[in-house]
């Protein structure tokens, strides 16, 4: 049962934030984790359910860290901060979520090459993958070495490696589901591309700004001035998502409903666009209460 605390705020048994406010951004990334299922299940249709599950984990950590580190790289900025702690405290935050991002990423890229090199020879995308995972590992180990305020510089080039390392290693799975077919490579490119931007968004959010805003609350307005220029890029992203998605779903489906409906891979497509319509309702529900809190005339 939950628990109201002092700041109106309800608390469940083990100290999770379980108000309406505190569930919503979780929903967000659960929905986003059975899309991808959903998306993996098609695009690797036929495939054992070991090997799709690791090309489902690989994927999630590719988009975590790709967006997570477009977060990091480009809409957290520290001089939103008055104090060096707080700045460090997030950075702090987001080093654990890269932690267990890179673990999946580890697992999920060692298990899906394998699993591809005892069915097939590889493939060129599949390569690159390999590469980038290995690279996107020593990468992340060595900015350990960049930790110090005296380095801060170093270890932003190196995050700018790691993160261009990452966006080949999408590259390269977009590549093994498209066999590197000009239209559909930049089709699925898209649509995986503005996954990641939107898993990384909402892990950055719920493992990130949450936990900061819990343990630093008078540093509110700071925190959430990253948080305000995510949301200024979600309808783009939500429109790419939806648009690639539908040409994919012509493209394997055509026009037919019944097709939709009535067939296992039809009902796949139809779970992916149900997630989606959900998604996209809790943005706008959430849009509208932005714009009503920062115009407070209106």
């Amino acid at each position: 049962m939950a628990i109201r605390g002092s700041d109106d705020k309800e608390t469940g048994p083990f100290g999770l934030d379980v108000s309406p406010k505190g569930l919503q951004p979780r929903v967000v990334f659960a929905l986003l984790l059975v899309g991808s299922a959903a998306g993996i299940w098609l695009s690797r249709w036929g495939e054992a359910f070991v090997a799709r599950g690791f090309w489902w984990l690989l994927v999630v950590a590719l988009g975590s860290l790709g967006g997570g580190l477009y977060w990091r790289l480009v809409l957290f900025d520290a001089s939103d901060f008055e104090h060096d702690d707080t700045t460090r405290a997030v950075s702090e935050q987001w080093r654990r979520v890269e932690a267990f991002a890179v673990l999946a990423l580890l697992l999920g890229g060692v298990g899906s090459v394998a699993t591809g090199v005892m069915a097939r020879p590889l493939d060129p995308g599949e390569v690159a993958v390999g590469f980038g995972v290995a690279l996107s590992t020593f990468l992340w180990v060595g900015l350990d070495r960049y930790s110090g305020d005296e380095r801060r510089q170093t270890a932003t080039y190196v995050r700018w490696l790691f993160f261009a390392v990452v966006l080949g290693s999408l590259a390269g799975f977009v590549w093994t589901e498209t066999s590197g077919r000009p239209l559909e490579w930049v089709v699925r490119a898209g649509h995986v591309g503005s996954f990641a931007l939107w898993i990384g968004g909402a892990s950055w959010h719920n493992f990130v700004v949450l936990p900061t805003l819990r343990a630093r609350p008078d540093a509110a307005d700071e925190i959430k001035a990253g948080a305000r220029r995510f949301r200024r890029h979600l309808p783009v992203v939500i429109a790419v998502f939806l648009a690639t998605g539908v040409y994919q779903a012509v493209r394997l489906l055509g026009y037919s409903v019944s097709a939709l409906f009535g067939t296992p891979v039809g009902r796949f497509v139809a779970v992916k666009f149900a997630i989606l319509a959900m998604l996209t309702g809790l943005v706008v529900v959430n849009f509208v209460k932005a714009r009503k809190a920062d115009d407070p005339d209106g």
